[in-house]
């Protein structure tokens, strides 16, 4: 469906705070509920879909 921003970013920010769980442990709690919250933000590329599907 195109490009995957949120993926991609997923993963940088999990090998990111994989690597800062064993120096500071709150930020790398942080980074895991930012991932969260990226998750929330609606992707355009599915409502766009699903409009074009609802016109047909």
């Amino acid at each position: 469906m195109g490009h995957d921003w949120k993926g991609k970013i997923s993963i940088i920010i999990y090998l990111i705070s994989i690597a800062l769980a064993f120096v500071q442990p709150a930020i790398s709690l942080c980074l895991y509920a930012l991932v969260a919250v990226i998750w929330f933000i609606p992707d355009t590329r599915i409502e766009r879909v699903l409009i074009d599907e609802h016109k047909e």
